[in-house]
């Protein structure tokens, strides 16, 4: 009978044993998306490298900040590096031109690294690409959160900021989702009301903060 008792503990010890190394081995979610972020930075620079696609990237990276309003505080009405990028209603406007190749490319990786977020992925594309190029290392901080469609529907947001913003802000909300965005313009009439091109230019940087 002690023999037995001694051989139950024993099995029961080493299934423990055995269970917590595995447990110990598996990664936690934290372990898995430093992880995540590794492989894809790697997955990144071999793609880069090998497409050329370097400027392309900077100008996705870009075109997805560029909505960021220094003035707003609340998320997502303050625009900014939300992945908003990849949705078509910004993807489409005149501006972005060309940018639906670069979302293409990214989509498989995106695929692969669900953990990752577009923001986050566009915006270490853009990294990746520089150094790829010869340029610096950038430190890039990740946990980034994605805007949704419904976030970004015009009418829908300027009834919900109505009830709780001032003017100011909601005229800002609706600027950024009209047809006339807040990218730089070229040719006057500039869609911020400038009166000349250095001043229009100016004011886009001004209100990121820049």
């Amino acid at each position: 009978l002690i023999n037995r008792e001694v051989s139950i503990l024993v099995a029961t010890t080493s299934l423990l044993i055995i269970i917590g190394y595995i447990l110990f081995r598996l990664p936690s979610k934290e372990k898995r998306y430093h992880l995540d972020l590794l492989l894809c930075k790697e997955e990144l620079a071999k793609f880069i490298s090998k497409s050329n696609s370097n400027p392309l990237m900077l100008r996705l990276a870009w075109s997805d900040a560029v909505t960021y309003d220094s003035g707003i505080r609340e998320w997502p009405y303050c625009g900014g590096v939300n992945g908003s990028i990849r949705l078509d209603s910004e993807l489409n406007r005149a501006p972005n031109a060309g940018l639906q190749k670069a979302i293409a490319l990214l989509t498989p990786i995106k695929t692969r690294f669900p953990n990752i977020s577009w923001a986050d992925l566009i915006q270490m594309a853009a990294v990746v690409a520089i150094k790829e190029a010869g340029g610096p290392q950038i430190d890039l901080i990740y946990g980034r959160i994605d805007v949704s469609s419904e976030l970004l529907d015009l009418e829908k947001i300027t009834k919900a900021a109505a009830n709780t913003h001032e003017l100011r802000t909601i005229s800002s909300i609706a600027f950024k989702h009209a047809m006339c965005p807040v990218y730089p313009s070229a040719v006057p009439p500039y869609p911020d009301g400038a009166p000349s091109a250095d001043v229009h230019l100016r004011n886009v940087f001004y209100r990121m903060g820049l």
